[in-house]
């Protein structure tokens, strides 16, 4: 993902894990996927030693819907596994 971008699942309800990682770090989260309830996540990337740092967060509904306004979004090819 870049600057401005963000991205949308369709995950299945219960637990699930979210992972991001570059060359140097990875980041991960654990989610508790509710059915009828949208979920933010938000990821971040800080400035290491040959690339970034990830890090990810789990954001509430209000700072989620401010965060994603004028982001474009991507289009993934992760499909839940059954």
């Amino acid at each position: 993902m870049g600057p401005g971008t963000l991205c949308k699942w369709d995950l299945k309800p219960g637990q699930d894990t979210l992972r991001a990682s570059t060359e140097e770090s990875s980041a991960t989260v654990a989610l508790d996927v509710r059915a009828g309830r949208i979920h933010y996540v938000e990821q971040n990337e800080r400035l290491g030693l040959s690339s970034g740092r990830g890090h990810m967060k789990i954001r509430d509904a209000a700072t989620g819907q401010k965060s994603i306004q004028g982001k474009k979004l991507l289009v993934s090819a992760y499909v839940p596994p059954e």
